[in-house]
């Protein structure tokens, strides 16, 4: 799963289900372009 939060607001901004066969990193991108965030920095953690 790959999530986008809003730390400082607590916030969940939505989640994606990885493919078994897939990898986060290209999930990554198509959760960015769901969320359509511009002109922002996008900091990636793995847990």
């Amino acid at each position: 799963m790959v999530t986008a939060c809003a730390s400082s607001q607590h916030l969940v901004l939505g989640q994606v289900k990885v493919n078994a066969y897939s990898n986060n990193v290209t999930e990554i991108h198509a959760l960015l372009e769901v969320l359509d965030i511009t002109a922002a920095i996008i900091p990636l953690a793995h847990h």
